[in-house]
């Protein structure tokens, strides 16, 4: 459970099991807490009542740090700099190999811009990008460290469902043990 400062419970005995290779979409409408339970889960804040386990382990005692490295956030909005491609894609995991790079163009379907923008800056916040665009960069940044556990915050309303199907369906191949936890407005519209 969790309030800001004394106001009712934005959560209140929220609880779901999300196993290893699986998927789960909490869906709802603004305001009903489904960015606190990601922001709980990457220990931006604590529970006030209950605990966070990520298999099977509480979080309680973990550093966020190794939080972190075990989990993949893709937030609502988008936190990019100017700076090339690559190195918002990288900014997490400083020592990404070329290999990995192109890989993650490939699962998260980046590989056309990248052709087009080669090594220039993606602008100010991304001004260069459309939204999809920039989402996209969002994921690959998260998936760059192989996480074990994949939040994405309202990824799929801007970009075409078939695309999203390609994607994910990538990112589960790629890594079949990842858990994912889709947060949103709307159930997704892709299959895993």
């Amino acid at each position: 459970s969790y309030s800001y400062e004394d106001d009712a419970p934005v959560l209140d005995d929220l609880s779901f099991v999300l196993e290893q290779g699986s998927s789960i979409a909490i869906v709802g409408s603004v305001g009903v807490g489904k960015t606190t339970a990601a922001e709980l889960a990457i220990k931006l804040f604590k529970p006030q009542k209950g605990s966070i386990r990520i298999y099977g382990k509480d979080i309680s005692t973990a550093s966020a740090a190794s939080i972190r490295e075990l989990i993949g956030f893709v937030p609502q909005d988008a936190i990019l700099f100017c700076g090339s491609l690559r190195d918002n894609i990288a900014m997490l995991c400083p020592d990404l190999s070329d290999d990995d790079f192109n890989h993650l163009l490939y699962i998260c379907c980046l590989e056309p811009l990248a052709k087009q923008i080669g090594r220039d800056s993606i602008g100010e916040a991304g001004s260069r990008l459309s939204g999809g665009e920039q989402r996209r960069v969002m994921l690959a940044r998260a998936l760059a460290n192989r996480p074990k556990l994949l939040i994405i915050d309202q990824m799929t309303s801007e970009i075409e469902p078939e695309l999203c199907q390609t994607i994910f369906s990538r990112i589960v191949e790629d890594n079949p043990k990842i858990g994912i936890l889709y947060l949103g407005h709307r159930q997704p519209e892709w299959d895993v």
